[in-house]
Formats: structure tokens, sequence, C-alpha cells
């Protein structure tokens, strides 16, 4: 670092080179020498982020919902739709090996009537030694006129149209053969059409 010329008083204030008169002497900087504050409290947060609350740390949370209650017992079921065979606690039930598929409308619906409407129908297994008569006793047909409780055998057409069939009632004497004899043998379903029964109650 170059000094100040050979004789330069700096209590002497000297024009500058331009003949301007020079700048007064600045003040020196104050001495930065304070004493200390007082530190942070014993256990304060010091960091860059903002504390996080003790309990968001520590808090188990809420509890745990109960778990689900296991689902209540079916109530047996009889076998058939209507009387069917109910079987006490701790029976089984043999079931005959030669059945037929019945398909069977619901709510007095005559297919062959009211053709391409959409219909509701159940399907059940039928022992084909069993007669007409218990079949329609089986199905529902128990009280009334014997003259008025009946099936109609339904025979599908396609596109929606159905042909009536037979009709056997409580009271007819065909009412004593069997399904088989009928032709709603243990085939119907497999290897040949089903058998779709319309109900009639009296």
């Amino acid at each position: 670092m170059v000094g100040p010329p050979t004789g330069w008083n700096p209590e002497l204030r000297y024009y500058t080179a331009d003949g301007a008169p020079p700048l007064p002497p600045a003040a020196p900087p104050p001495p930065y020498t304070s004493a200390p504050g007082p530190g942070p409290p014993q256990g304060a947060y010091v960091g860059p982020f903002p504390p996080v609350p003790p309990f968001a740390v520590f808090h188990p949370g809420p509890p745990p919902p109960p778990p689900p209650r296991p689902a209540p017992a079916p109530a047996p079921v009889p076998d058939g739709p209507r009387t069917g065979v109910p079987t006490p606690p701790g029976f089984g039930y043999l079931y005959p090996g030669e059945n037929t598929n019945i398909h069977v409308f619901v709510a007095n619906y005559l297919p062959y009537e009211t053709p391409n409407q959409e219909a509701s129908f159940r399907i059940f297994k039928a022992y084909s030694k069993m007669t007409v008569k218990e079949l329609i006793t089986t199905l529902g047909g128990r009280g009334g006129n014997d003259k008025k409780c009946g099936v109609t055998e339904c025979l599908e057409q396609g596109y929606g149209k159905w042909a009536k069939g037979s009709t056997v009632f409580r009271s007819d004497e065909a009412a004593k053969r069997t399904l088989a004899s009928m032709g709603w043998d243990q085939q119907r379903g497999e290897s040949r059409m089903p058998v779709w029964l319309a109900l009639h109650w009296g």
C-alpha cells in the first residue's frame, strides 16, 4: 500500500488537484463492542423452521374404531318354496335322484296372454315322480277352489312369444299323474327344453 507523500500534514486541508477544497475528514467508525444480550431460555426452539407443538408429535391421536360386529346367523330356510320339507336342527334330507327343472312364473303372470313383457320367475328342482297335485300344493296352491288352483304349461316360441300348453287343476284326473308322465322328466332343462309353468290360484 502506498503511504502519503513526504511532509504530508494530515491536520492541514490541502486543495485537490483541480483546485477544490478537500472534504472534511470522515469520522472513524464506532467500535462495535457491545455486550452480548441474554440467550434463549432453556428448552426454547432454535432453528430455521417454526417449532412443532409437542402434542403434534407425542399425542396418540383418536382411538381406533371398534371392530365390526359379526353378521347374525342366517335364519333357517325351508327346502321348498312355501311348504317344503322343514328339517330340524342336526337333521339332513336325502333328496330323490330323479329330478326335473321347472321354471315357474310368479304374480299370476300368463305369458301367452301378454307376450313381449318382462316377467319374474323362479327355478326349482322337482322330483319327477311326484304328482302334479303335489306340485301345485308345494308351489302354494293349498287353499281355495280345487277347480281353480292349477298350473298351465307355457311353450316358448322365441322372440318373447309363448303358446299355451296343457292346464291341470287340482280337481282334474290328470293331477294324479306324475311329472314324468306329463313329459316333465329329468331330461327337461338338460337335453330338452325346460318346463315353464304359469300358476292359477283359486
